[in-house]
């Protein structure tokens, strides 16, 4: 067992118990790989979800900073939003919206 074996059977054997030790192990390996394959496109999901969220951002900031810089009267502040999902842009020529 210290060399990495998982099982083992003693002489004589039963055939129905190696035979469903054979089954577990067959499932176990069907198991990890199903979780290896799982985890390979939860990681390529979640670089896609990383690489559209930055394109998202450069393009946010593109935008809101090319039409702040072009008028004197409005002001940009960008916070992170913790409770609110998504991004939350109020622009007006007046405090009163006119």
């Amino acid at each position: 067992m210290e060399n990495g074996a998982d099982d083992y059977i003693r002489k004589p054997f039963n055939q129905t118990v190696l035979k469903a030790k054979i089954d577990i192990m067959a499932r176990i390996r069907a198991i990890t790989q199903t979780i290896q394959m799982q985890n390979i496109e939860l990681l390529r999901v979640h670089n896609l979800i990383n690489d559209e969220q930055k394109l998202a951002d450069q393009i946010y900031v593109e935008l809101v900073n090319k039409g702040v810089t072009a008028s004197p009267i409005l002001h940009a502040f960008h916070n992170p939003a913790d409770l609110f999902n998504g991004d939350f842009v109020i622009a007006a020529r007046s405090p009163w919206g006119g």
